[in-house]
């Protein structure tokens, strides 16, 4: 009799942890399709906002371009894109093409001036570039070579001694860039001295 009384003790005790077990599996899964967690992380039809997404199936047009190449896998090779870079306009008083400039930066630090800047639409390596600062009647120069990059043309950076410039105040910086085929002015960028 008592070991009749034991079987039903341990199958009771293993029927409470399995129903326990699926009472936890159970609320997992609630709170995972939720939540967007795994499993359902995948299968969420539109993302929330602020949440990057990547849609992994493919349009109807990529599927035959890629049964297409299954197909004729010789064309993998073949490039069709039309994409020229765009040529800078010519300004029709000098001839020469219109350099974009920049200044990103001008400042003092350590008692040192030191600006800087680059050409955004021309690769050139026979261009010199020419920081102008004014501060009312005051006016200073100083021109430095260029580099050229694979997409624009930088203008090496100018640093001397901030007592150059006479008086202290607001001075404005202008840098013009000009070369045997390109020429352009940056607007003015304003800093205390």
């Amino acid at each position: 009799m008592r070991s009749l009384y034991h079987k039903t003790s341990k199958t009771k005790a293993i029927s409470l942890i399995i129903l326990g077990v699926l009472i936890l599996l159970g609320a997992y899964l609630l709170i995972a399709w939720y939540n967007h967690l795994p499993p359902f992380s995948r299968f969420s039809p539109t993302p929330e906002p602020g949440i990057q997404f990547t849609n992994m199936n493919k349009t109807d047009e990529e599927k035959q371009a890629t049964n297409n190449l299954k197909k004729n896998p010789q064309d993998k090779t073949q490039n069709n894109q039309t994409d020229t870079p765009v040529t800078p306009p010519i300004d029709t008083t000098s001839g020469k093409q219109q350099a974009n400039v920049l200044i990103t930066n001008a400042g003092v630090s350590n008692g040192n001036v030191s600006v800087s800047g680059f050409v955004t639409n021309v690769v050139e390596s026979d261009g010199s570039c020419t920081y102008t600062f004014t501060n009312g009647s005051s006016k200073l120069s100083k021109t430095t070579d260029v580099l050229p990059n694979a997409t624009s043309t930088t203008c090496a950076t100018t640093t001397f001694p901030a007592s150059d410039l006479e008086p202290s105040g607001t001075w404005s910086v202008v840098l013009s860039y000009s070369s045997s085929q390109s020429a352009g002015v940056s607007s003015p960028k304003e800093f205390q001295k």
